[in-house]
């Protein structure tokens, strides 16, 4: 299934990537070849994971997908024709809040 990234998470992403980074050089480069492993996941299996409490209420649904190697959850919906990524928090983190 297509993957669509809400230009809303271009921003988070890019902070994230830079934390990692300082933290240790090519450590954000890590991460964002771990969150492309995951998107590639999420495409071929949309409906594996489940919805998130406070996002079973919208239609459709606000799924999750923890990432293995980082603290980070990715939000999505799956719709008719993509998925549409709308969050990559940090696992501690609600969908939302900053």
């Amino acid at each position: 299934m297509r993957i669509k990234v809400d230009r809303a998470v271009w921003p988070e992403l890019d902070a994230i990537v830079g934390r990692y980074e300082a933290a240790r050089p090519g450590l954000g480069e890590a991460f964002l070849a771990a969150f492309d492993d995951a998107l590639a996941t999420i495409a071929n299996h949309p409906t594996a994971w489940a919805t998130w409490q406070w996002g079973a209420a919208i239609e459709p649904p606000l799924r999750h997908f923890v990432m293995p190697r980082f603290p980070y959850v990715i939000g999505y919906q799956v719709t008719a024709d993509a998925v549409v990524v709308s969050h990559v928090v940090h696992g501690r983190r609600r969908p939302g809040r900053r």
